[in-house]
């Protein structure tokens, strides 16, 4: 059973990796996609998935040496992770990231200012209350 929940939660991370990359790189995006908030709330909700996946399928050899497993647990799981490269290559994520980056005009993963900024530097201050020199 273990291999199952694995290959699902596994398959549902990636799955959602791909469709927020489409989701974030899509020039047309709703506005709400574009705060902070949403992305790092979805990388939570990926990575947690996605970890989950990953140790039930690192526990799923222990359960098979233990219990054994049928036929259809394994097939499941191997159906599982073969629907999500169907549903991949259906979605043709690639060539659709790069249609996003041509319409946007800029390749992706470019830092739009690499160099921070310097801090500003004080004002002086003018008026009666500066002291004169001695």
């Amino acid at each position: 059973m273990y291999a199952v929940m694995g290959s699902v939660l596994t398959a549902g991370g990636l799955l959602a990796v791909a469709l927020l990359a489409l989701l974030f790189r899509n020039p047309a995006a709703p506005a709400w996609s574009r705060h902070e908030l949403v992305a790092e709330l979805c990388a939570v909700v990926v990575t947690g998935a996605l970890g989950l996946g990953f140790a039930y399928l690192a526990m799923a050899p222990m359960q098979l040496a233990a219990d054994g497993a049928s036929l259809a647990e394994v097939a499941l799981a191997l159906g599982v992770l073969a629907g999500l490269v169907v549903v991949l290559r259906l979605l043709e994520v690639r060539t659709r990231l790069r249609a996003y980056d041509a319409v946007a005009g800029r390749p992706s993963l470019v830092v739009a200012n690499p160099e921070p900024t310097p801090p500003r530097s004080p004002r002086p201050r003018s008026g009666p209350s500066r002291r004169k020199a001695a």
